[in-house]
């Protein structure tokens, strides 16, 4: 049903290839104006490649989730820490949060739900391109991952169908704690937990996450700083 599953085999082959390719050179290449230009080129680029999204109507299980919360059917944001949301084997209290905030703010509005979703995907788009840079990837070559991933059609309804949220989040979340994980540091690590966190809390597909940080480490966990990077990250998950 993950609307990821495809690019998650890409990006495990890629990685892999990266891993067995000798060490990386994980730092921003060329922190020049011209490596920065990329940033907001990719965002913008997502959001013209999408932009069609934001006059589609909501659909499926979008009033689904509108009609639990309008009834109280749903519950509160805070009880979904302690009872399933949306399903009898879902864990998304924050991706649930977001749709609570929504009604509160737009009530049955469709253009601003997608327009939510879009910024996720400038964000997740940018991240990629910043992960691209941390594995080794020069220019234009980062320019290209960071643009391949803001017009992937493969599976448009990642951002196109609200429903599909709580992908988007764990993906950003996800792309967070990556480059978090590959910078290092008191900093990687804090940043890395935090994003950790709001990934499992936004989808269980993310309990996983640590196994994929450990793997983008590569004999990196094995030092002391990356073990506890990666056990901390595998705490948080647990």
């Amino acid at each position: 049903h993950s609307p990821l599953n495809a690019e998650c085999a890409l990006t495990i082959s890629v990685i892999a290839a990266l891993l067995t390719a000798g060490p990386l050179d994980r730092t921003l290449h060329d922190a020049s104006r011209t490596a920065w230009v990329a940033i907001p080129v990719v965002f913008f680029a997502a959001l013209i490649g999408y932009i069609p999204v934001l006059t589609m109507p909501l659909i499926t299980d979008d009033y689904i989730h509108m009609r639990q919360i309008s009834t109280g059917e749903a519950p509160k944001p805070l009880d979904c820490l302690t009872h399933s949301c949306g399903g009898p084997q879902f864990f998304r209290p924050l991706g649930f949060a977001t749709y609570w905030a929504e009604w509160e703010l737009w009530n049955r509005a469709a253009m601003p739900r997608h327009a939510f979703d879009l910024m996720l995907h400038g964000l997740a788009s940018v991240l990629f391109l910043l992960l691209a840079r941390k594995l080794g990837a020069r220019p234009p070559f980062d320019w290209l991952a960071g643009l391949l991933f803001a017009w992937n059609g493969i599976r448009p309804e990642a951002v196109a169908w609200t429903a599909a949220r709580f992908d988007m989040l764990v993906m950003v979340f996800s792309f967070i704690a990556a480059v978090a994980v590959l910078r290092g540091g008191r900093l990687g690590l804090i940043t890395s937990l935090l994003a950790t966190t709001a990934a499992c809390l936004s989808k269980e597909s993310a309990y996983v996450l640590p196994v994929m940080l450990a793997l983008l480490l590569g004999r990196g966990a094995l030092t002391r700083a990356g073990r506890l990077l990666i056990g901390s990250n595998f705490a948080v998950a647990a």
